[in-house]
């Protein structure tokens, strides 16, 4: 959106301020799914990311208040913040690969990146011409196809759905033996909602 202000581009602007209040409402419901140690992670992560930005913008007005050439300051930042966030997914890649199990790709996510990047890969390219959006749109184009595909060699391999055991005592009462992977546990993985939010945000 930084980056947006200064092309004066009303289009990229008003598309990515919908998937900020949109990615921050999603933020907020999930918050209370979270463990404290990615509910801190989550906090680190936005305070990171905001003074990081506010740095640049303090840059930007003190050495480049005149030069219009400061814009490019946005442009390298846009281009970090979104190889980052496309980025986020090679871990994932390298466990799919090792364990040959897809579980740990969100198929969702993954379809959700790559839209999200061919739309501003085309606008880019064909609308505006500006390789600071299309460039690292399209290397995450690259990268959400490379999990799709490992979606379909490799497939999620999860626990098996056994039903729970029972145990029947001389006195008639019957236990149910519960096996702990099958335990319910509010829980989000902060990755996913991290990049769940920086999906609708983008920030062109």
């Amino acid at each position: 959106l930084i980056y947006v202000i200064e092309l004066r581009n009303g289009y990229v602007f008003f598309a990515n301020f919908q998937g900020l209040l949109f990615g921050l409402w999603a933020l907020l419901q999930c918050l209370a799914l979270m463990t404290a140690s990615q509910r801190q992670h989550i906090e680190y992560s936005l305070i990171g990311s905001f003074g990081i930005w506010g740095v640049l913008g303090i840059v930007r007005v003190l050495a480049f208040e005149d030069n219009p050439d400061g814009a490019l300051l946005f442009g390298w930042g846009t281009v970090a913040a979104l190889v980052v966030f496309y980025g986020s997914p090679l871990s994932a890649i390298a466990r799919v690969i090792s364990g040959r199990n897809s579980e740990a790709i969100v198929p969702a996510l993954a379809v959700a990146s790559w839209l999200n990047g061919a739309c501003w890969t085309v606008y880019g390219t064909l609308a505006v011409d500006n390789a600071f959006i299309y460039v690292p749109n399209a290397l995450g184009c690259v990268l959400a196809t490379v999990q799709l595909i490992l979606c379909v060699l490799f497939p999620r391999r999860g626990s098996s759905n056994q039903p729970p055991t029972s145990d029947t005592h001389n006195d008639g009462v019957v236990s149910l033996s519960v096996r702990k992977q099958d335990a319910i546990e509010p829980s989000v993985s902060a990755t996913t909602v991290t990049s769940l939010m920086t999906v609708m945000t983008d920030r062109e």
